[in-house]
């Protein structure tokens, strides 16, 4: 099926096993008659497979709650499978079924109900945080143009400041101050836009337990911890820690030919999104650590190494953190540091402004951080106690985390 926000076109085939698609039946749906359609002319237990678009996810559940199962595939599925001289929606509904029959599409993982909704919390907010700095950069333009002084500090502050300069230069029924309120209107409205989603964003986490554990990881905060629940989900889905610096896209790319092999750059793969952030919080790490990591980090900086080699480097060994929480195990330090006291209070603050920590059963911040406090030191082991599934060791991930290796830095 070929999926459009207003239209699909269904192409129904029969399959087998080491046969081409044969097509039974074509037609140009709309898609909200999508269900009718099926009811009528879609047998029981076939298989929907479609390319990802921005409504696929939508389409899958509306075709799971008709009992239908749906494969949505990677959005290069039809590759090398298009003639430029017959580019359309029944060739492409065609041309999937194809690709799923010869095993040479990569199906995308339909995300749940609830890391669906916090990946639209997720885009929201960063909607909002380009538009609030557009409008800032609106703001410097305008005073660039006109000579005016735009000094830094807090935009209520420095919206006042240069208020009170247009007032005293140009006239109130001035083009200048016309534009000049609009400006101040728009970036105030994009303002108190991001502050809703900050608020949004932290009382979500705190709703979260696994976001709470992760933001034990200098470097993580609200923001990342939350992208990473809606964007790992459920992390038993990767084998390894390998597999999940993979999939976000830190791993080194590989360039292997007959005796020739070697480790190239960062792999062009994975979610961008998930790599700038993890890459941002290795930054913040890098400047105020005083963990292993760290240190690893600024004696590889002594040595010479590039810097923006160093923090990709620390972002995968945050990452290798992130699998080691989200899988259980137990933490290298069972006790909460002071910086993740102070992230824990302030999602809690957020979460008692809009009503969930009451909800959650805590009367007070204080009471929320002991309890994740009690969550972490649960998961702490005794020494010398092996985790099942992983060699005996005092640290089940220091090694993974701390040696460097040749091929990632």
């Amino acid at each position: 099926m070929d999926v459009h926000s207003e239209q699909a076109t269904v192409c129904v085939t029969s399959w087998r096993f080491g046969s081409e698609p044969k097509v039974q039946k074509e037609a140009e749906v709309p898609i909200e008659r999508l269900e009718a359609y099926y009811r009528r002319h879609v047998p029981e237990g076939a298989l929907t497979v479609m390319e990802a678009t921005t409504n696929a996810f939508e389409v899958t559940a509306r075709l799971a709650a008709e009992g239908y199962e749906a494969a949505v595939l990677c959005s290069d599925a039809l590759k090398g499978m298009t003639r430029g001289d017959k580019v359309n929606d029944r060739h492409d509904a065609r041309n999937l079924a194809r690709a799923w029959a010869r095993g040479s599409a990569r199906e995308v993982r339909v995300p749940t109900a609830r890391e669906a909704s916090l990946r639209e919390l997720r885009f929201g907010r960063r909607d909002a945080v380009r538009a609030a700095t557009a409008a800032r950069n609106r703001i410097w333009g305008f005073c660039k143009r006109l000579g005016l002084k735009r000094s830094g500090g807090q935009p209520a502050r420095r919206n006042e400041r240069i208020a009170a300069e247009v007032a005293v230069r140009f006239e109130p029924e001035s083009e200048e101050a016309f534009r000049w309120s609009a400006l101040r209107e728009d970036s105030e409205r994009c303002e108190r836009l991001v502050a809703a989603y900050e608020e949004r964003v932290e009382s979500a986490v705190a709703c979260l337990p696994d976001a709470a554990l992760l933001m034990q990881v200098l470097g993580i905060g609200p923001v990342i911890a939350l992208a990473l629940c809606a964007f790992v989900g459920d992390v038993r889905r990767f084998a390894t820690s390998g597999k999940l610096v993979a999939y976000v896209g830190l791993n080194p790319s590989v360039c292997q030919s007959g005796k020739s092999q070697g480790g190239g750059a960062m792999s062009h793969f994975g979610r961008r999104d998930l790599k700038s952030l993890l890459i941002e919080g290795a930054h913040n790490g890098l400047k105020l650590g005083k963990g292993a990591i760290h240190r690893w980090a600024r004696h590889k900086k002594l040595q010479g190494k590039p810097d923006n080699l160093v923090v990709c480097a620390l972002a995968r060994k945050m990452l290798v953190q992130v699998w080691h929480i989200l899988m259980g195990h137990p933490p290298l330090d069972p006790a909460l540091s002071a910086n993740h006291e102070r992230k824990l209070l302030k999602v809690a603050r957020a979460a008692r402004r809009t009503g969930s920590l009451k909800a959650m059963g805590f009367a007070t911040g204080r009471q929320y951080v002991l309890h994740v406090a009690s969550e972490t030191a649960s998961r702490a082991r005794v020494r010398g106690e092996p985790i099942k599934g992983e060699p005996p060791s005092s640290a089940p991930y220091q090694n993974e985390t701390l040696q460097s290796k040749s091929q990632n830095i």
